[in-house]
């Protein structure tokens, strides 16, 4: 079984063919993906997608570059949700 640990198919220029990037990257057999989500926004987004999927689920988190924007009542809401499986994106990127 492969997993993408960090697919970030929830950004805009995936969703035209978002389906499409899913079902091949599963004809790949590539069984698990996990959305990193990098702020408030794209973890609704991330969420959104991973319940549409079995096989997909998400992180909850903000970038780094954006620590100023970081809301521990994002992490909260989120991180009970049983399609959330980490916390993430919070590391240091140098």
């Amino acid at each position: 079984m492969l997993a993408d640990t960090h697919a970030h198919i929830d950004f805009s220029e995936f969703d035209a063919d978002r389906d499409e990037i899913i079902s091949r990257a599963w004809s790949h057999k590539v069984r698990a993906l996990i959305i990193p989500s990098i702020e408030g926004e794209s973890a609704e987004k991330a969420r959104t997608i991973a319940e549409k999927y079995p096989h997909i689920w998400f992180a909850v988190g903000f970038h780094p570059h954006d620590a100023k924007a970081y809301r521990r009542e994002i992490i909260e809401k989120y991180c009970d949700h049983p399609k959330c499986v980490a916390i993430g994106e919070i590391g240091l990127d140098f």
